[in-house]
Formats: C-alpha cells, sequence, structure tokens
C-alpha cells in the first residue's frame, strides 16, 4: 500500500487587529500654497517648534493638539487626522516595549498574512462596484413592479423618484429599510448630493451603501494555484467580484508560474516545507527553564498609499507609531486634489523557543510581526469650502474717464485662496446677472482650467490673465464700465472665485445713474452682501414674498393640504414634528375686509386621518392626511 507524502505546511499566527475599530481620517484645509497639488511636504515651511513636535513620534498627540490651535493654523497648510480606537494592553511582558524601536527594525516586520513563506498569496476580495450593483437590482425589481401591476403615475401626477421608492417598500419584506432603498435608488453620491452631520456640518456622513463597499473578504490562495482560481471567479458573470479579479490576472499569472517554475521534486522533502523558518529576526537570548513564550502589543504600523487622478498608485512611507497607548496621528505629508489610502496594522513582538540552524543550539527567538491590515480608508484631499464675498464694494465717478469706477476689497478669508474676481450687471432686479469680467490671478502652478470650474459656461473672452512670465501675479481690485452711459440706470456687483474653482455669493448690490443736472452719480443700496448666484434677489432691500394675497368678488375658499411627507424624522428616528397634530395647535388664516375695516379668522386643524391609497389595481392601506376646517367667529366682525 502506497503512502503519500504529508501535506507541506500552512501556517496560522492570529495577530488581534479586528479590534482596531473606528479607524477613521479627516482632511483640514488651512490655507492655500502655490505648489499645493505637487508638493506633498509643506512642513519644510514650518517654524522650529511646529518641526520639534513633527520630529518626536511621541508627541504626536501634541502636534494634534497643537494645530488645533487658531494661531497654529497659520504655519500648516494642509494635513490629514488618523484616529482609532486602541487596542488593550495585549501580553505577558510590557518591558518588552521599551526594548524594540519598530522604525529600525521595519524591515524586519513580518506579515501575518505572509508568514507561511512563498508558499500562499494573501487576496482580499472587495466590490467597488457595489452601488452601481444594487442600483441596477433594484431598478430591475421596480420594472417589473410597475409593469405587473399597471402602475403608470400616483395620484395622477408623475411619480418622483421618492413615489417610486414608497411603491418598491410595499412589496419588499420588513428586512429591507426604507431608506436603504431610497440611497440605492437615487444614487446619491452619483447625483452630487452629500449629506453633513448635524452637529459637525462640515463632516460628512458615509451612507449604508457606501459602507457596503469598504466590506473585504479575506483568503490565502495556494501560489500554484492563484491564477487559476481567480480566472474562474472573473469568467463568472453572476460573480460580484468577477470585474476586481480581471484586474490582477496578470500578476496572478507571474505569481502562480514563478510557484509551478520553483517547486521541487515531489518525492524530496525539505525541512522548510515543515518547520517555521524566521530569517529575519531581532533577538536571540538562551534558552531559559521554563522556555515560555513571551509577547507584547508594542506598536502599529499605518501604510500609506497615494491614487493619483490618472497613473498607478504610489506607495508612500509607512508611518510607525512606535507607543502603543497612541491612538492618532497626523500627517502633514499631503498634496492637494488627490486621494490617499490607509491601512493599519498592529504590532507585536514575539519570543519562542526556537532552534539556530548553524549551531544546532536552544534559544529564544525575538521577531516583530504586524496583524492583517484593516480596511483601508480613502481621504480626498479637497475642499469645498467657498469663499466670502469681496468687501468694501463701492462705485464713484471718474470724471476724466466719465465712466462709472468700481473698487472693493479682498475677502476676509483665513484660506487665503481667492485667486479670480467676477464683475456682474444687469439693468433691473428682474433680469438675471450678466458676466462682464473675469480678473484672473492665480498663481497656482498648476492653476485651473476656465472651463473646468464648477461654472462651465465662462466666456473665455471676458477673462483677463494678470499673471507675469515669471508666475508672479498683480491682483486687480477695480474696473472701469465703458459700456455704460449717462443715460443707464445699472446694478453691479463683484464675487470671488477660489483657486479651486468654488465660487462666492454675491457681494453688496448697488444700483447707480448718473444725474445729469446734478452732474453726479447717484446710488442705491439693492442687496446687501451673501446672495446665492442662482437667486440674486434673495436679499434684498424690500420682501422677497408677499405677506398678503389680493382677491375681490370671491364666494369661495378651497384650502388644500397635500404634503409629500406626513412626517419627517432625523437620522436618529426622531420626529421633527414639522406638521402639527395636536390638540391645542391650528393654523390662521385672516381674511380683511379692506372696505369695512373687519376682519375674519379662520382656524386650519389639522387632523390625521388613515386612508387607503390606490396603488394600481391593488388599494394598500397607508396613512395620510386630512385636514379639518372650523371657523371660528370674530366678536367684532
Amino acid at each position: 500500500m502506497s503512502i503519500s507524502l504529508p501535506s507541506k505546511k500552512s501556517i496560522i499566527i492570529d495577530v488581534p487587529s479586528g479590534q482596531i475599530q473606528n479607524f477613521a481620517g479627516e482632511y483640514i484645509y488651512n490655507f492655500f500654497m502655490p505648489d499645493e497639488d505637487i508638493n506633498d511636504q509643506p512642513q519644510n515651511v514650518l517654524p522650529n517648534i511646529i518641526k520639534a513636535l513633527v520630529t518626536n513620534d511621541a508627541k504626536n498627540v501634541t502636534l494634534r493638539e497643537a494645530l488645533k490651535q487658531k494661531k497654529n493654523e497659520r504655519y500648516v497648510p494642509r494635513y490629514i487626522n488618523l484616529s482609532w480606537n486602541r487596542l488593550p494592553d495585549i501580553g505577558n511582558n510590557r518591558r518588552l516595549i521599551q526594548t524594540v524601536s519598530i522604525s529600525k527594525n521595519l524591515s524586519k516586520v513580518l506579515d501575518e498574512e505572509k508568514i507561511g513563506g512563498n508558499l500562499y498569496t494573501p487576496v482580499t476580495f472587495k466590490d467597488n462596484g457595489a452601488d452601481g450593483k444594487i442600483q441596477y437590482s433594484i431598478n430591475r425589481a421596480l420594472e417589473e413592479i410597475l409593469k405587473s401591476q399597471n402602475i403608470n403615475n400616483v395620484n395622477g401626477l408623475e411619480a418622483s423618484p421618492l413615489d417610486l421608492v414608497k411603491i418598491l417598500n410595499e412589496y419588499t419584506g420588513d428586512q429591507i429599510q426604507g431608506n436603504f432603498l431610497a440611497e440605492a435608488f437615487i444614487n446619491y453620491n452619483n447625483a452630487g448630493i452629500n449629506f453633513l452631520n448635524k452637529e459637525k456640518f462640515d463632516q460628512l456622513v458615509t451612507t449604508t451603501i457606501e459602507s457596503l463597499k469598504k466590506i473585504g473578504l479575506r483568503s490565502n490562495i495556494n501560489n500554484k494555484f492563484l491564477a487559476t482560481i481567480l480566472r474562474t471567479a472573473s469568467e463568472e458573470a453572476d460573480n460580484i467580484y468577477s470585474d476586481e479579479t480581471l484586474s490582477v490576472l496578470t500578476s496572478a499569472d507571474n505569481i502562480q508560474e514563478i510557484a509551478i517554475a520553483e517547486s521541487r521534486d515531489p518525492t524530496t522533502i525539505a525541512v522548510s516545507d515543515y518547520m517555521l523558518n524566521i530569517e529575519s529576526y531581532i533577538g536571540w537570548d538562551p534558552y531559559n527553564e521554563t522556555g515560555d513564550s513571551e509577547y507584547q502589543l508594542v506598536g502599529y504600523i499605518i501604510n500609506k498609499v497615494e491614487y493619483p487622478r490618472t497613473g498607478q498608485p504610489v506607495f508612500k512611507e509607512t508611518i510607525v507609531i512606535e507607543n502603543p497607548a497612541i491612538s492618532n496621528f497626523t500627517d502633514l505629508s499631503v498634496k492637494y486634489g488627490t486621494v490617499y489610502g490607509y491601512t493599519i496594522r498592529s504590532v507585536f513582538l514575539l519570543k519562542l523557543p526556537a532552534v539556530d540552524n548553524d549551531t544546532g543550539t536552544f534559544g529564544l527567538v525575538s521577531f516583530l510581526i504586524s496583524s492583517q491590515a484593516g480596511p483601508e480608508i480613502l481621504i480626498e484631499t479637497k475642499e469645498d469650502i467657498a469663499p466670502n464675498p469681496p468687501t468694501d464694494f463701492n462705485i464713484t465717478w471718474d470724471y476724466e474717464k466719465d465712466q462709472p469706477y468700481l473698487t472693493w476689497n479682498f475677502p476676509t478669508d483665513s484660506q487665503r485662496d481667492t485667486k479670480y474676481f467676477q464683475i456682474f450687471r444687469r439693468q433691473t432686479i428682474n433680469q438675471a446677472y450678466e458676466l462682464i469680467k473675469m480678473y484672473d490671478f492665480n498663481d497656482s502652478n498648476t492653476p485651473i482650467n476656465i472651463r473646468e470650474m464648477n461654472e462651465s459656461n465662462i466666456d473665455t473672452s471676458l477673462v483677463e490673465n494678470l499673471r507675469a512670465s515669471d508666475g508672479t501675479t498683480l491682483p486687480k481690485n477695480y474696473f472701469f464700465d465703458t459700456e455704460f452711459t449717462k443715460e443707464s440706470t445699472v446694478i453691479y456687483c463683484v464675487c470671488s472665485v477660489d483657486a479651486h474653482g468654488l465660487t462666492s455669493n454675491y457681494s453688496t448690490q448697488m444700483e447707480i445713474k448718473f444725474n445729469r443736472y446734478k452732474n453726479k452719480l447717484e446710488k442705491k443700496l439693492i442687496s446687501i452682501a451673501g446672495a446665492p448666484k442662482s437667486y440674486p434677489n434673495f436679499l434684498l432691500n424690500q420682501d422677497l414674498f408677499v405677506d398678503t394675497i389680493k382677491s375681490s368678488n370671491a364666494k369661495k375658499l378651497d384650502v388644500y393640504f397635500n404634503p409629500e411627507f406626513y412626517k419627517v424624522f432625523d437620522r436618529t428616528g426622531a420626529d421633527l414634528e414639522l406638521i402639527k397634530t395636536d390638540i391645542n395647535s391650528n393654523y390662521r388664516l385672516q381674511m380683511i375686509n379692506i372696505d369695512l375695516q373687519r376682519d375674519h379668522i379662520i382656524n386650519i386643524k389639522i387632523n390625521k386621518v388613515e386612508d387607503p391609497i390606490p396603488l394600481g389595481n391593488k388599494v394598500e392601506p397607508s396613512p395620510t392626511s386630512r385636514i379639518q376646517v372650523s371657523i371660528l367667529e370674530n366678536p367684532d366682525t
């Protein structure tokens, strides 16, 4: 009877890493630098006091606190704050922490996933296109529901996206939440919609769909079969990882070919096939009587990768945290306008009984081993804070040029990134503004293309370039309107645009006309600063909305109440109570007869009533609202 050789080793060392929770990052942008999108070493300009904090890893917490102080914002243009929940004090010998430096032995740190040598390759399966696939599945399900139920509209009106989500929610099980269907169907990120944290408005809230894209499945695959397994996965059309595995097949083919070529005669046995060999060890101690193994958490390693807009990923210098009690790091080495990926691993020092292959003596070998990397977090280094409008906007008359002279000052903005001014003009408040001039004094090493701004319809012939050949700029904060005539009545305003294409709201809006009899310019304030570009009349020096409605010869009043939502909840599930339905709440409508100088007050009370809503040929119970109107006679009527 023939006996086969024993299988080769598959060594697994489980280093705690899953307990590193809430690994997150936040990009902080303080102010503009001309080389910000090509230079990831802005700390070269830092004062000595900040440099001292940067170079001392043990004081990184101090650096984090120092950067929170307003006085230090002027020193550091941008950085990324990383934070995590540190691991508990894991180990049986805390003295080991003081005996080793991770930085000095970084090349000798063994990877938990690669401890078995070159026989296996760690592979993490992650579906980067989960949002698109889920959205497609939901769209197909909705199409079948609408078709089978013969639903063409809702209440006689064209269905909105949220109407469609409501219908879909009626036909899905209770385990599928309505907010998940809404996120997947509308796909907020693709639509350019982001949600802000209620307490901290500059912090984005991650949606459920975005969280799904971070889920990864880890595995170790034998190198001799690596490409074969991945190719099979990529060829299955219903495999959610097919597109991801397809992109790494070339590398997998190379690994598999090398593994097969280097495999030895299967009839021979080598000790290395069955024993754990530690070649990159950092210490050797004589064997003691107990021979007990020792282990201790000694710090963390953070791997950093840059994902540029074009080209291949760039692996950056590894970040080492020597102190296991630290739970944050401030990365100053970042460029603007790119994406950085971070993964964190815990590092342990192990002492295990071993045999020296050269001398045959027993002893305790010391080596560093890192855990599996946690989920990668991606931080985009872009800011979305628009500049403030220009200040001190004023218009005077230049009697030499016989033209209006517009002046303004730079906005009060700590980011110091205003690089364009736009001058707008219109004849009346009933017209839209037209751009009549734009000054470009962007001194960035790679200035943004005018056509790539948020306002892509800018006429480039109106743009005046104020950049010199040596890269210096001389901004203009004045403008002469050569098209103005003394018969004109014109409204002017200006806007700021920053180096990243973000635009401010309108400045103060001023109406001018020239009085020929008094031979001087007459000015009138139309609006204070701050009106959005989409709504130039939002802050007019008059009521934007009519407070009263005039009517004559009316015999009947119909009151309609048709909200899209009866209740609105915040993310915690609390009812915002936007519509008052309690017994003591009324809405009042006052009718005034201006001839008789008398009024009539109508109290409108809203009560919740359960009415059925027709869905195609099927009637489903759904809470809707009806109003009940009661009239309270005014004693003076």
